[in-house]
């Protein structure tokens, strides 16, 4: 349906001609399916008839699993020599279906299947090469539809077998780049690389996220991963005030740009959160790099709700009795222009009524 108006869709359903064609097309979908599933079928015919299936339609999973089955059946009963191009085929065979369907899960599945296969197979030389042209294989997809977030994530496994990372912690909150959280992922495919070589890696990880994002800010995809590369940025700068001021700048371009895009507050919020706090020069860069220009760009911008919201946010962030009578100025203007959240505001005003009366 996509590109077509839902009463045009609901008009061709009710074509007698259009109902048939589609009808002729089911059964011998079926007709097929019966076929690839029945006992006595192949596994060579099994091979054919799913590789013709999903290559008209790569979305069905259970396609995709009865493929991978029998060749993993094939590859134990045969001899080592012919995995490698067996392998190789099925990257070509997934290329192929996602070029048709860039968004289906199976195929993406598939693939990450039949590389970390491959990759057990193959050299340290050859692994590095394949895993450099997958990087430029996903570079191509994310050039089409820069917020494929099947691409993305693709991308960072890669990355994670580029690094050598295999730990079993899936958590969002520890290290970004966990291979093992792909259930068809082999562990210890690659052995972790050196530290220089880490950073290297990374380094043009931060700077791919830093091109698609100047490309076009409201890029969720790319805002989310350049978050998961930011703790080991942190980490590993020699200027943190530096790289703040550049983040929040980046921020504040796209915020005077659009006022209303949700992605650009979305990581203003996590930089507030997830920013050195405990650095003496923190509150004062969050003064001159974000609250300043917001308390510029209010009067411009009266009927956006996100900037009072992120001036309050900002201002909260680092309480202080000086600025209490603008925070509560920030929640009654928000009041009037996001009357849905009215309660919220309400509360949050009480709040701050509240400290005023201690401090008495």
């Amino acid at each position: 349906m996509h590109g077509r108006k839902r009463e045009q869709y609901k008009a061709l359903q009710r074509d007698p001609a259009v109902v048939s064609k589609l009808a002729a097309k089911a059964q011998q979908w079926h007709t097929l399916v019966r076929e690839v599933l029945a006992e006595d079928s192949p596994p060579q015919r099994q091979l054919a008839l799913t590789e013709k299936m999903l290559l008209v339609n790569p979305d069905p999973l259970y396609l995709w699993n009865i493929r991978r089955r029998v060749l993993m059946s094939i590859q134990n009963e045969g001899e080592n020599d012919n995995k490698p191009t067996m392998l190789s085929d099925e990257l070509g065979f997934t290329q192929a279906a996602l070029e048709n369907n860039p968004k289906a899960y199976g195929a993406w599945l598939h693939r990450k299947w039949a590389l970390s296969s491959s990759l057990l197979l193959s050299s340290s030389t050859d692994d590095t090469a394949l895993l450099e042209n997958e990087l430029q294989l996903i570079q191509m997809f994310l050039q089409k539809d820069e917020r494929n977030f099947h691409g993305w994530n693709y991308r960072r496994f890669i990355v994670s077998l580029l690094l050598g990372d295999h730990s079993d912690d899936t958590n969002d909150n520890t290290e970004a780049f966990d291979a093992s959280q792909i259930v068809v992922t082999h562990k210890h495919v690659r052995a972790p690389v050196t530290t220089e070589r880490r950073h290297e890696i990374l380094q043009a990880e931060w700077d791919f996220t830093q091109q698609k994002i100047q490309e076009n800010f409201s890029n969720y995809s790319a805002i989310h991963y350049r978050t998961r590369l930011f703790p080991w940025k942190l980490e590993t700068t020699p200027d943190v005030e530096n790289l703040l001021t550049e983040e929040w700048s980046m921020i504040l371009n796209a915020v005077f740009t659009e006022p209303d895009d949700q992605t650009a507050w979305w990581y203003a919020q996590y930089l507030l959160q997830n920013g050195p706090r405990d650095q003496a020069f923190y509150p004062d860069l969050i003064q001159t790099q974000a609250i300043e220009p917001l308390r510029e760009l209010l009067p411009e911008a009266p009927e956006s709700k996100w900037v009072p919201l992120g001036l309050y946010l900002l201002l909260d962030a680092f309480p202080d009795r000086s600025t209490r009578e603008e925070r509560q100025q920030c929640l009654e203007t928000l009041e009037i222009i996001d009357a849905d959240r009215k309660q919220r505001y309400e509360y949050l005003l009480r709040k701050l009524r509240e400290e005023s009366i201690k401090d008495v």
